[in-house]
């Protein structure tokens, strides 16, 4: 009956043999790769059937008969069906490059098809390609056939399973050798009005095409990547959060290698906490003026602006921003009848200051009192 199986393995096709009208229904059989054996049946007229009995990830052999008033057909040939994708292309997870190998390191993906076997393919000088073969349990690859020193190698990595082959996973590995520069050294980071002055130093400059310098958030946050031409020995870091630590690193990129990364410098981005309760919160006057005083914070602080507020014992109260160097403020016509609260907090890029606060009574003629 031609038995065929359409390309994601689900729809069964065959052709109608002759006198189909004598024919009362189909019998579908599938046995899968560990001879469990499951069938379906389908009506006379069909010629198609989803394959809906048959367990997702394996593999099945498929035939089928045709039954009538007489008795059961001859089976058909069987055709072979995968119930299972072709997995999805591998992960990479690293890559290290030596002068003369390179390790890749790698994982399945956690959708697409069951893994049987990897195969690493890679570039070599002179157009050539080398090919690894690896069993499914391996996560790890040392390539070192065609390896050759200051080359760039195109990698892909493939998972396979019966159903076909992923799609490649692919990078490129850039090996290393003897002309590799050396390691810069950072010597100085400082504060400018709009981030960071890096500097650095390197014993041997020839051969470095330029600096890559990565500062990252820490923990765990995003890094910021610098390219710096080879005559410059310095750059600024800018893009940086307040009350932030940052780990700052610098390579060197040469016209045959990459130096490894420098030692990390901890990076403390300033303001490096909140500012200070606002001290010796005070009062002067009378219920017309009542002048509110405090002490200069100190300049590392980084004060964005002070809040002042008051509130009424009736419950009225009224919020005033005022600048980052104000040391008073001045309240007039107050209730000689009322309380006030009064509370100031100064802010920065890291937040805001433990409120400082003052009680504020009058004598019926206007005379301040202050707790």
């Amino acid at each position: 009956m031609g038995l065929q199986v359409d390309q994601k393995n689900r729809i069964l096709h065959w052709n109608h043999p002759y006198y189909t009208s004598l024919i009362r229904k189909y019998s579908i059989y599938g046995r899968d790769n560990l001879g469990n054996q499951h069938q379906m049946e389908t009506v006379y007229y069909e010629n198609l059937a989803e394959l809906s009995d048959l367990d997702p990830k394996k593999e099945y052999e498929v035939w089928m008969t045709a039954e009538n008033l007489c008795g059961v057909s001859v089976a058909t040939e069987t055709v072979r069906v995968l119930t299972f994708e072709v997995p999805a292309a591998p992960q990479i997870t690293s890559v290290q490059s030596f002068a003369d190998s390179i390790v890749i390191l790698f994982r399945p993906n956690e959708i697409g098809g069951p893994v049987d076997s990897f195969r690493i393919r890679y570039t070599t000088k002179n157009s050539g390609i080398q090919t690894v073969e690896l069993p499914a349990d391996r996560k790890q690859v040392d390539l070192t056939a065609g390896i050759e020193n200051c080359f760039g190698h195109e990698i892909e990595v493939i998972a396979i399973n019966r159903a076909g082959e992923s799609a490649p996973a692919r990078t490129t590995a850039f090996t290393k050798s003897a002309d590799a520069p050396e390691v810069p050294t950072i010597t100085s980071m400082v504060e400018l009005s709009d981030g960071y002055l890096l500097s650095w130093t390197v014993n041997r400059t020839e051969g470095i095409v330029e600096y890559q310098v990565t500062y990252e958030r820490l923990p765990g946050g995003n890094a910021e990547v610098l390219s710096v031409p080879s005559k410059t020995l310095e750059t600024t870091l800018t893009k940086l959060e307040h009350c932030r630590n940052y780990s700052v690193r610098i390579r060197a990129l040469g016209d045959c290698g990459i130096s490894d990364l420098s030692e990390a410098k901890l990076l403390h981005a300033k303001p490096q906490r909140l500012p200070l309760k606002p001290a010796n919160l005070s009062a002067d006057g009378n219920s017309h003026q009542c002048t509110i005083s405090w002490s200069k914070g100190a300049e590392m602080e980084l004060r964005t602006r002070y809040e002042l507020a008051y509130a009424k014992s009736e419950g009225y109260s009224r919020f005033y921003w005022l600048p980052p160097d104000s040391v008073q403020f001045t309240l007039k016509n107050l209730d000689v009848q009322s309380v006030y609260l009064v509370d100031l907090w100064s802010h920065n890029g890291c937040g805001w200051s433990e409120a400082a606060n003052l009680k504020l009574f009058f004598y019926p003629n206007g005379t301040l009192i202050m707790e």
